[in-house]
Parts: C-alpha cells; sequence; structure tokens
C-alpha cells in the first residue's frame, strides 16, 4: 500500500507549500493596489464633487459698507471680497484674477483704487480696499455707480469665469449756516424755528392790545330797593395807547345798573378803577343772587377781551351789608346817581334793564 501509492502529505504539502511560495508576492501587490483604489474613491470625491461641469475655474466678488451717504468731498469705503472658487484635482496652482472697474461720474474719484489683479488658489478669498469720493462742490445731492468685474484670466473658455458687483455712494449737501447736520436734525430744527416765529407774532400782537380785567370784591350784598357799588379795575398791558369798551349783561325787570363812562382812553401800563353801581329791585326776594358779566374790550387791531363775573346777593331788611372803606357813597341829584372813583372822576350814564 504505501509502495503503490505514495504517503498523504506528499500530494498535500508539497502543492500547497509551492503555491504558497509563489504567490505570496503577488498577493501582497495586488492587495495594496486594491487598498490604493479605495482610498482614491474616498478621497477624490471630497475634492472633486463641487467641480463644474463646464471646469476647474470659478471667481465672485463682492463689496460691503457701512454707510453709502457721504457729505460733499467725503469717500464711502468699501470692503471688496474676491473668491477663487474653482477647484483644481491635480494642484492648487494660484489662478490670475484681473479685477476691473467701471468709471465714475465727471469729479468723483478711487482713493484706494483696487489692484489690477490678484492670485488666489482654488479655494482662497482675499479682500481689498476701495474708496469712492465725492467732489468738494455739488448740487444739493450727487450719486455714482460704478461695477466691479472679476475675470479669471487662467480660464481660456469663452466665455471665461467671471463675476460682477455693483456699488453706489451718494454725496449729500446737509449744511446749515455752515453746519453739517443730519436730514432728520436738520428738520427739528428747521421746524422749531418756525414756532418760535409764531410765538413772537403771537406775543408781539398780544403786547400791542392786551387787556386785563379785575374786581376786588366780586360778591356784594344789598338790600331790596338799595344799591351798591363794585370797584372794577381795567388795565392796558400792551405796549400801545389803546381805546376800552366796557359791556354788561342783562338784569332781571326793575333791577337797575349805573356804568361810568363805556370808553376808556389807557396808555400802555396804565390801569384806571371804575366805580359799577347796581341797585335792586322793591320787590327782590332775601337770599335772591343776580350774577353780572363784565367784558372789556379793546378797540385796537387785536381786538382783545377781558371778563370778570360780579355776584350781587341780596339781605334781609333787617340785615346791614358790608361796606368797604374806599366804597364811595351814593349821592342822590335830580333823580340820578353820580358814582366818584378815587382815583377819578367820571360822568355817569345810567343803564336800564328791559
Amino acid at each position: 500500500m504505501g509502495a503503490v501509492f505514495p504517503p498523504l502529505r506528499t500530494y498535500i504539502k508539497r502543492p500547497f507549500f509551492r503555491a504558497d511560495v509563489s504567490t505570496r508576492p503577488r498577493a501582497r501587490v495586488l492587495a495594496l493596489i486594491a487598498t490604493l483604489l479605495l482610498l482614491g474613491l474616498i478621497a477624490v470625491p471630497t475634492h472633486a464633487q463641487d467641480v463644474p461641469t463646464t471646469g476647474f475655474y470659478g471667481v465672485r466678488v463682492t463689496a460691503q459698507t457701512v454707510e453709502e451717504t457721504i457729505a460733499p468731498g467725503g469717500c464711502v469705503d468699501y470692503t471688496v471680497t474676491v473668491e477663487n472658487t474653482g477647484q483644481h484635482p491635480v494642484s492648487s496652482q494660484a489662478h490670475t484674477i484681473a479685477l476691473s472697474i467701471t468709471q465714475p461720474p465727471s469729479g468723483w474719484t478711487f482713493d484706494p483704487a483696487l489692484p489690477a489683479s490678484v492670485d488666489l488658489p482654488p479655494g482662497e478669498r482675499t479682500t481689498r480696499p476701495l474708496g469712492l469720493c465725492a467732489p468738494a462742490e455739488i448740487t444739493r445731492t450727487e450719486s455714482a455707480t460704478v461695477t466691479i468685474t472679476a475675470t479669471v484670466t487662467n480660464d481660456f473658455g469663452d466665455p471665461p469665469a467671471r463675476s460682477t458687483t455693483t456699488v453706489e455712494a451718494v454725496a449729500h449737501e446737509e449744511s446749515l449756516f455752515g453746519v453739517d447736520v443730519p436730514d432728520t436734525y436738520l428738520f427739528f430744527i428747521l421746524g422749531g424755528i418756525g414756532v418760535l416765529i409764531v410765538i413772537v407774532i403771537l406775543t408781539r400782537r398780544k403786547q400791542r392790545n392786551a387787556i386785563t380785567i379785575s374786581c376786588r370784591e366780586a360778591v356784594k350784598e344789598v338790600q331790596s330797593g338799595r344799591g351798591t357799588s363794585f370797584p372794577v379795575r381795567v388795565r392796558n398791558d400792551g405796549s400801545e395807547r389803546d381805546l376800552v369798551n366796557l359791556t354788561t349783561s342783562s338784569l332781571p325787570a326793575e333791577w337797575d345798573l349805573f356804568l361810568p363812562l363805556a370808553d376808556l382812553a389807557l396808555d400802555p401800563r396804565e390801569e384806571q378803577t371804575v366805580w359799577l353801581s347796581v341797585r335792586a329791585a322793591e320787590t327782590a326776594a332775601p337770599g335772591q343772587e343776580v350774577p353780572i358779566r363784565v367784558t372789556a374790550t379793546s378797540t385796537g387791531s387785536g381786538g382783545d377781551q377781558a371778563t370778570i363775573e360780579l355776584r350781587t346777593r341780596v339781605i334781609g331788611d333787617g340785615a346791614t351789608p358790608r361796606r368797604p372803606e374806599e366804597e364811595p357813597l351814593e349821592m342822590e341829584s335830580e333823580g340820578e346817581t353820580s358814582v366818584l372813583a378815587p382815583e377819578r372822576t367820571v360822568a355817569v350814564k345810567r343803564r336800564k334793564s328791559a
């Protein structure tokens, strides 16, 4: 049995031994290549997935500013950002991006100006300052609009990759008597000046024809069929001579009212006391009160008026009405009553109510 068939290890050990020795280096090489291909498949999409279908070039340009409105001779400061949005699967060689800007209106200038070009690798960005300056002399409001264009010069496509952005600056004259102020403040200042002018005009008009009227005793007591007097003071607070007209309200039936001169010529700051006398009706009942409204009207251009209300209270026959020391006594003369004021004697007019 052993002579006819060789030992089993002869058929098993030799072929596996030879195959292991001959194929081990090749298997290692194949495994290494497979690993590299797998890593490449994993790594390449992370860089190439954003590559444009039209090429590997791209660019974006933007501009920002804090404020676009300036005074004459001022500058609007922009921050211009240039970004290389292209992708390169082989290397990160920089692309040359040309920058161009349209000319501003006459009198406007750039300070500083943009460079002619910048070199950026794919995926990188850079910022550059740009100043757009207004002329010193303008006609109230002027504006300037310019366009910035960024073009990838390495791109030989038709057209090459490019990006544009537009910036605008506004110059506004905001001066009041040579002082620069914002529009909102200018509005309030002009409005305040207008209000002050109106106040001054009204005040001057008031001062020219200002009339005041007063009475230190606005309530008087009187017996039925008897009379009493009110010291009414009229004052010209204006700055010009004025003629003041005095009028009174109507009284109940059988009540009489005695008023001195109805027209008073008063100099500026002059004051005059007019004694207004009232006689109660014989049939007036105790406790009855009669209001009397006295109005002083300026005959000047202002037509200023002042009004005061007096009140007469009827008391019983046994009561004695209070009489101020300065109140003049009534003097009967030929059926008329004369009232003499301490400051000035005036003629008497008698007015009876209907």
